[in-house]
């Protein structure tokens, strides 16, 4: 009996059903395997993958406030950074060409790079995004866009970053950004997040809490590639606000450009209300580089420079305060009735204090002077006398009163300085600080506000930064504080006048400053470093410059009714009449330009 090939019974028809029947039975198991894996084994991992190819929450950062001079010209203003990062469970196996691609777009060591995502792995989670780098250029967001269809897992986010007039010239005063600290984190919590940039020091660091503004939220639909479809949801993020400072943009400008070159300070100051008109110190650094969080390397840079730029010389540099300190020991004498105006001395060039002879520094001495002429020509030997009738305790509370060996109270950190304290004094190391050398040390801006309380007539202000912040007035930030000195009015207007004949006097030791069209005073001051027997027949210029002298000047104008006092410090300059006070009196003269 034969059979057909596609008859049921046929052997071979129901050895081709089982077969077909085998398949599908493998086929059928495959699948529902594949099945229990994705919904069972992988059903987290790939829940996140298919919500984030749908669904993404993203933060959207704030813009800091604006930083306002006095004039309305904007110094702290913001530009968009953009970020790449690349998501490991996006891109698994095709990581590694990923990072091979954008090695070569961003110039970046495919090696370093390689090794950097490796570390990243190990401490996180597959989802969480690894940071290829921070604020890439145009030319290479373009590149990237372009390629990213071949770039598996990238994923790039745009945030507003500080961006500042002139990021040196105003370095030391706005201050810098950095990362938040685990520290700071604590302190901080429910406020900020790991990573966020906040200010550091300066102005950024005092306002932060206005400046920083407040974060948004994007619920966003997107498609595989990462790219928005639709935005499903959102919370607008509110910029900070504006902090408006007493700077006058275009002369702290130019009092940087006056420190090219130079170690120091200029800081210039209404004497009235202690506002801030400039603060520029020398060497400064770049605050862009500090923006995102600085790099390892320039914080290297920074900190082993010999020149030290990040040290703010002109509230935490202690300086001895050389002949610049005289009026105020002055004052004290006159005060206390030691001396009068007409009290003189004859200074021979040199004065004997028991068995050591102290030398005036004109070496053949000014002769018989009087109180205002031992001002204007800064004779030590007159000095050394008012020290030894004043003494120690008499010295020290003078000194106290004029804010020194005290923190003025303005918004950057500061040190307190040194005055004569408990300690016993020879009568040598007396008239040591009767002529600023010794137990004595001062910040710029300590004796800053000390020659203001001279000049305006007996009152202590506090030097103010802050204006004002938003259109609301700043006082809870930066009030104004007066303080009226106990100190006669008689008393201030003779040493005022000294200051005067300091510049228009014949014998005024920055005489050559004097100016029919500009009506200024002042007090010039050279504080020695170091004294060393091998180098006291050397001229200062061959001197090695970390021996030589510091020169100082603090200058006022007008005489009658001074509107500017600014102070000029020169690490190692030498003479304070020849190196520092041309620059307060180009300061002055740049203020009467720009009011004009």
């Amino acid at each position: 009996m034969r059979f057909h090939p596609h008859n049921p019974e046929s052997p071979s028809f129901k050895k081709k059903v089982y077969s077909i029947y085998i398949i599908f039975s493998v086929i059928t198991c495959v699948i529902l395997l594949r099945l229990i894996y994705l919904q069972g084994i992988r059903y987290e991992r790939f829940w996140r993958l298919s919500e984030r190819n749908r669904i993404r929450n993203e933060v959207l950062y704030p813009e800091r406030g604006y930083i306002f001079d006095r004039n309305g010209i904007i110094i702290g203003d913001n530009r968009p950074s953009f970020d790449l990062y690349i998501i490991p469970e996006e891109c698994e196996e095709r990581c590694k060409f990923t990072l091979q691609k954008l090695s070569s777009i961003l110039n970046i060591d495919f090696s370093f790079l390689e090794a950097g995502y490796n570390e990243w792995i190990k401490n996180h989670r597959p989802f969480e995004p690894f940071p290829v780098k921070m604020d890439i250029s145009y030319e290479s967001l373009i590149k990237i866009e372009a390629e990213k269809f071949f770039l598996p897992g990238i994923y790039i986010t745009e945030i507003p970053v500080r961006k500042y007039r002139n990021d040196v010239a105003f370095s030391h005063l706005l201050g810098h950004l950095g990362e938040i600290s685990e520290n700071e984190l604590k302190v901080l919590k429910g406020k900020y997040s790991l990573g966020d940039i906040i200010g550091k020091t300066g102005i950024e660091a005092v306002a932060e809490n206005f400046l920083k503004g407040e974060k948004g939220w994007e619920q966003i639909e997107v498609d595989a590639l990462g790219r928005k479809i639709e935005v499903l949801s959102i919370k607008n993020p509110v910029r900070g606000s504006p902090v408006y400072l007493t700077i006058d943009a275009r002369l702290q400008e130019f009092a940087h450009s006056l420190l090219e070159g130079k170690r120091g300070t200029i800081i210039a100051m209404n004497p009235k209300n202690g506002e801030i008109l400039a603060y520029a110190v020398h060497p400064s650094f770049r605050a862009s580089d500090f923006v995102r969080g600085i790099e390892k390397i320039k914080w290297q840079e920074y900190t082993s420079n010999e020149k030290a730029p990040l040290f703010n010389r002109g509230s935490f540099a202690l300086y001895p305060p050389g002949s610049t300190i005289k009026p105020f020991f002055a004052i004290a004498a006159l005060e206390e009735g030691l001396i009068n105006p007409n009290s003189k001395v004859n200074c021979p060039g040199f004065i004997w204090i028991g068995n050591r002879k102290f030398r005036c520094w004109k070496k053949e001495g000014h002769g018989v002077v009087s109180l205002i002429n031992a001002i204007s020509a800064s004779c030590d030997v007159y000095f050394y006398k008012v020290a030894l009738l004043l003494g120690k305790e008499k010295m020290a509370k003078y000194l106290s009163l004029f804010g020194f060996g005290k923190e003025t109270g303005i918004v950057l950190k500061e040190k307190k300085g040194l005055i004569p304290a408990s300690e016993s004094f020879t009568p040598g190391e007396i008239a040591n600080v009767g002529i600023g050398q010794g137990a004595i040390l001062v910040t710029p801006i300590q004796l800053l506000r000390a020659y203001a309380a001279i000049v305006n007539g007996g009152y202590l202000v506090k030097p103010r930064v802050i204006m004002k912040i938003s259109e609301k007035d700043g006082v809870e930030l930066d009030p104004l504080l007066i303080e009226k000195l106990p100190i006669k009015e008689k008393t201030l207007e003779i040493i005022k006048e000294a200051l005067f004949e300091v510049v228009n006097g014949e014998r005024g030791t920055a005489r050559w400053l004097r100016s029919k069209t500009l009506e200024m005073g002042g007090k010039t001051g050279t504080a020695q470093v170091v004294k060393l027997e091998k180098y006291k027949f050397y001229k200062e210029e061959d001197l090695p410059e970390k021996y030589r002298d510091h020169a100082l000047f603090v200058g006022f104008s007008p005489y009658r009714d001074p509107e500017i006092i600014v102070i000029a410090i020169i690490e190692h300059g030498g003479h304070g009449s020849t190196r520092a006070a041309p620059l307060v009196k180009k300061m002055i003269e740049k203020y009467y330009e720009l009011k004009k």
